[in-house]
């Protein structure tokens, strides 16, 4: 969708985002990208009334305008023991990546309070595809604490990588 929408004329997107054109200053900002903040303010609810679950089904549906999930990459997901819980860790890789590839452990910056491992998903399969590495995405980390695997990493990596 987003892909379709580059490609409609300006004057197209600034008439259906029944605005002028945004400018600051000597910058206009890219009719696409007008268009884009448009649906998303046709989105937004009252911020003082919508609860966290109700943002956080916006924020999924939001996520899945892109432009699909590479063909070249798949996923599988460990369960991997840290002290008295488990935090499930999303692999991502490709036929063309092996034991020497390069690895990228993504951390959502959301503070894991809005966005999650399937928000995310289309990006790190991109981020697989793009730098042919592997990819790994920890999922819901609950407590604070359990962040100290990264101190462990070595121990940790032999376990997904096996």
């Amino acid at each position: 969708m987003i892909k379709f929408l580059m490609k409609l004329p300006d004057w197209l997107l600034i008439l259906l985002s029944r605005k002028k054109q945004i400018q600051m200053g000597k910058r206009i900002l890219h009719a696409p990208f007008q268009f884009l903040l448009k649906l998303s303010e046709n989105m937004i609810t009252d911020w003082e009334t919508i609860t966290p679950d109700q943002f956080r089904a916006g924020y999924l549906e939001q996520s899945r305008i892109s432009s699909g999930f590479p063909s070249a990459v798949k996923w599988k997901d460990h369960e991997v023991e840290v002290k008295d819980s488990t935090i499930t860790v999303r692999e991502y890789y490709s036929d063309s990546a092996n034991n020497n590839s390069p690895a990228l452990v993504y951390f959502h910056g959301g503070g894991w309070v809005i966005g999650d491992i399937e928000t995310h998903h289309e990006l790190t399969g991109l981020l697989c595809d793009k730098l042919e590495a592997k990819v790994f995405f920890p999922w819901i980390i609950d407590f604070l604490q359990k962040v100290n695997f990264l101190l462990h990493w070595g121990t940790v990596r032999k376990r997904l990588s096996g």
